[in-house]
């Protein structure tokens, strides 16, 4: 919020001086952090005010491939390199909103603290969609996979000023999957090598045939 307070102070200055172009990415960076902003409101407000079995859903059929499509081109990559990984037949019964938002905490949290390759995979598995996102950076220490899922938890950076981050990305990722009957996980990921969360909502798909993306992406 400083920083977009300072940027509007700057641009508003008749005396700044600031070239066209200047002005332009000023007003891209500024627009940038206040939808990062709204989004942190927004999850904050989401965990204070509904317990999981209390969050309103709105289900329908969902193309996955297309939701990942759009959810992605909302989101600044900062230079990573993202690959998706999901069958275009792939369709399962979620609210678009909610996954949206689990999609968007998850590849920001893989931009924020992996290393320029993020895999966004998706597959029925048995008749339940599993979602992961899969980075190439240090993972997360053994010591905090326990409390990462606690809101305001930022575990090994919960001190570190040079990495924003609010502690309740995946606070909100844990409670939308609940809210669909499903979990949130980790484990190391076995695509990048980095790390690999997870979430699974049960008895949620139809007409896909995804299991082949698994293996194309293990022996890339």
């Amino acid at each position: 919020m400083t920083a977009v307070v300072g940027f509007l102070e700057l641009m508003n200055d008749p005396e700044s001086g600031l070239t066209l172009k200047e002005h332009t990415e000023l007003i891209a960076i500024t627009h940038r952090e206040a939808t990062r902003m709204s989004r942190i409101v927004a999850d904050v407000i989401l965990l204070t005010r509904f317990a999981p079995d209390k969050i309103s859903l709105v289900e329908e059929s969902i193309s996955v491939s297309s939701l990942i499509g759009e959810t992605l081109r909302t989101i600044d990559p900062d230079g990573a390199e993202i690959e998706i990984m999901v069958s275009d037949d792939l369709a399962a019964n979620f609210d678009r909103g909610r996954l949206q938002q689990v999609l968007i905490n998850l590849v920001e949290n893989a931009i924020r603290y992996g290393d320029g390759r993020i895999a966004v995979v998706a597959q029925n598995r048995n008749g339940d969609l599993v979602l992961e996102v899969h980075d190439n950076g240090p993972g997360v220490p053994k010591r905090d996979r326990h409390i990462m899922w606690q809101r305001f938890e930022r575990g090994a950076n919960r001190f570190n000023t040079a990495i924003p981050g609010s502690g309740v990305g995946l606070a909100v990722v844990a409670a939308i999957a609940a809210s669909h009957g499903g979990q949130a996980s980790y484990e190391e990921s076995d695509i990048l090598g980095g790390a690999c969360f997870r979430i699974t909502l049960p008895d949620r798909c139809r007409d896909a045939k995804t299991s082949a993306l698994r293996a194309a992406l293990q022996t890339a």
